[in-house]
């Protein structure tokens, strides 16, 4: 059962972009070219395999930025990145790996490299008259052709084989947003609140225990936090008064017993 594998990696890198700055607006765009290749020697003598796999990709790599200025102290900011990964070699080997003959592990050839996309929105704002500050932001991530890992389980046997694939529907999505301002005679009072969220949709392959196949399953997240703070200054001293509380949503399509709705807070001073 013993493998011995030999990697040699060329990897080449071109970036080509456009940058524009005119007073308030700011523009970049781009694109990296990243073509690659990976020699791979690869040995198992237990199954008389010794073989030489090349794999040649071209990876492109987009990414758009823009920011607007309102101001000194405000400006919205969007963000665009895109990328690729690739699976591992030794996934597209077309290998049995039967170390432990109840579990076996297979590799897949024709397995896709996964895409990933990335958006992000900003915006923040500073009054200094009053002290006042917010923040706001958004993300959104999204994933194509993910890989996980797909199970088959013999009852006659006890035999689970198991074999990566590649699966849509993963990404999440989530937020924050910041308010922070002094008050009273001297701006003597600072209140402060930090409120976010976060939701993910997670797909891949499990099995229930019962079934003969691992089947797709979806799990869904919800994250909501808030978090606050009271602070009083004076000449040498700092005093505050914080808290926060936080509520966790999680559903799952087939492993219902994984299913949360959990609180969680704290407090002090």
């Amino acid at each position: 059962n013993s493998q011995y594998a030999t990697y040699k990696y060329y990897d080449h890198t071109v970036n080509l972009g456009i940058r524009y700055n005119a007073g308030d607006v700011r523009f970049n765009a781009g694109v990296n070219f990243n073509p690659e290749k990976t020699d791979m020697a690869y040995e198992r003598p237990g199954q008389n395999i010794d073989t030489l796999i090349t794999r040649k990709v071209n990876k492109v790599s987009p990414t758009v930025r823009f920011r607007y200025r309102f101001s000194k102290t405000s400006q919205l900011e969007v963000r665009y990145n895109g990328s690729s990964s690739q699976p591992s070699m030794t996934n597209l080997l077309a290998v049995v790996d039967n170390a432990d003959p109840l579990n076996i592990s297979m590799g897949n050839p024709g397995l896709k490299p996964s895409w990933n996309n990335y958006f992000e929105l900003f915006y923040n704002n500073y009054i200094v008259k009053s002290q006042t500050g917010w923040m706001a932001r958004l993300t959104f991530n999204q994933t194509s052709n993910s890989i996980s890992n797909a199970m088959h389980y013999d009852e006659n046997t006890g035999v689970r084989t198991t074999r990566p694939e590649n699966i849509n529907g993963n990404w999440n999505t989530d937020g924050d947003f910041m308010f922070n301002t002094s008050f009273g005679k001297n701006k003597n009072w600072t209140i402060g609140s930090f409120t976010g969220y976060n939701y993910s949709n997670n797909v891949g392959y499990v099995s229930t225990g019962n079934d003969t196949t691992s089947s797709k399953n979806t799990t869904k997240n919800l994250t909501l936090r808030e978090y606050l703070r009271l602070t009083f200054r004076t000449g040498l001293f700092e005093f505050g008064v914080r808290g926060g509380v936080s509520y966790q949503h999680a559903k799952n399509e087939l492993q219902t017993n994984a299913n949360l709705d959990t609180w969680n807070f704290n407090y002090g001073g």
